[in-house]
């Protein structure tokens, strides 16, 4: 594996990704930041945030790289878009096991 790629929207993206490089031990990068530091064809694991079932920036992402891991970041309840979020986004080959990470709940950014 040679990087972690995401697309992030507010932030929480971006933060998972990096939690994600630190444990282990890879390079984290931006799509944006990503086509100047990773060659293409590379394997990647790609993160995304979840709008309407697509994952933002995978089918971009799966163009350039390998893509060997997707994780989509949404707020709907664990597990219910699985096989939505698979279909809309041409991934045909479940993973082992399905990961679903929640943003977390930012109260200073919270408009009321």
């Amino acid at each position: 594996m040679k990087a972690i790629i995401y697309t992030s929207n507010t932030g929480s993206t971006a933060e998972y990704a990096q939690l994600l490089g630190n444990e282990l031990n890879l390079p984290v990068h931006s799509l944006q930041q990503a086509k100047n530091k990773v060659l293409s064809g590379s394997e990647i694991i790609y993160l995304g945030w979840i709008m309407a079932g697509g994952i933002k920036g995978y089918k971009e992402a799966a163009k350039l790289y390998k893509v060997r891991a997707v994780c989509g970041i949404g707020m709907g309840q664990t597990g219910t878009q699985l096989k939505e979020v698979r279909d809309k986004n041409a991934i045909l080959k479940p993973p082992e096991r399905d990961w679903q990470i929640k943003p977390t709940v930012r109260p200073k950014r919270m408009i009321c």
